[in-house]
């Protein structure tokens, strides 16, 4: 059985920022932590630190180490730049901590970016929710449920139902057939009732009833 932690500590941040300034490979910080893989993968890229106000994202940081710290190009490239600070992640997944008790197992970085992309295509390029999924799945890091039960719960800020051109599509049910009120004067039923046939019987007792 694999008893490694899934929860790091700050003390671990610590470690994992000294490693990385340091130029360790990946392999080498996983031997000397007791984590799984995954979870340092997840650690490094979802908790780094963007550092600069730079738009297009660099291919080099989708693999490991994930920041710019020992790129060559670091001083001149006007690319997304990312760094890992133990103190940030630390807080950043305090955070998340804290949201995932309300509900929201994201961080706000996260959120957002979510809330933006899915505007923008759904808005601007009229995209459905299922193919922007397919198309950014490997960028959004959500599940396709989790990404409608946000939009439902109010957590993307410029989503809302109306956006969701499937959801509007649906007919409205029809409605129930109202039940007549049962009448209960009849025509048919004058000198047919219970209180006749009590009567009929005192008045002729020795009458066959069937």
């Amino acid at each position: 059985m694999n008893n490694r932690r899934k929860h790091l500590v700050y003390e671990q941040r610590i470690i994992i920022e000294q490693f990385i300034k340091n130029k360790l490979k990946f392999n080498d910080i996983l031997n000397n932590m007791d984590v799984n893989k995954s979870t340092l993968y997840r650690e490094i890229k979802k908790r780094r630190t963007k550092i600069n106000n730079g738009t297009e994202i660099c291919l080099k940081t989708n693999r490991y180490p994930f920041t710019c710290f020992n790129c060559k190009n670091k001083n001149y490239c006007k690319k997304i730049k990312y760094d890992y600070i133990a103190k940030n992640a630390q807080i950043d997944y305090n955070i998340k901590l804290k949201d995932s008790r309300r509900g929201v197992d994201a961080t706000i970085n996260e959120i957002e970016y979510l809330d933006k992309l899915l505007y923008e295509r759904l808005a601007h390029k009229n995209q459905s929710i299922y193919h922007i999924y397919k198309t950014e799945k490997e960028n959004i890091g959500f599940s396709l449920q989790t990404i409608y039960r946000y939009i439902n719960n109010g957590y993307l800020k410029s989503i809302d139902n109306g956006h969701l051109l499937r959801q509007l599509s649906y007919k409205p049910r029809k409605k129930e057939k109202e039940i007549n009120e049962f009448i209960t004067d009849n025509a048919t039923k004058i000198g047919r009732k219970y209180d006749n046939y009590k009567e009929y019987i005192k008045n002729n007792p020795n009458a066959s009833v069937v």
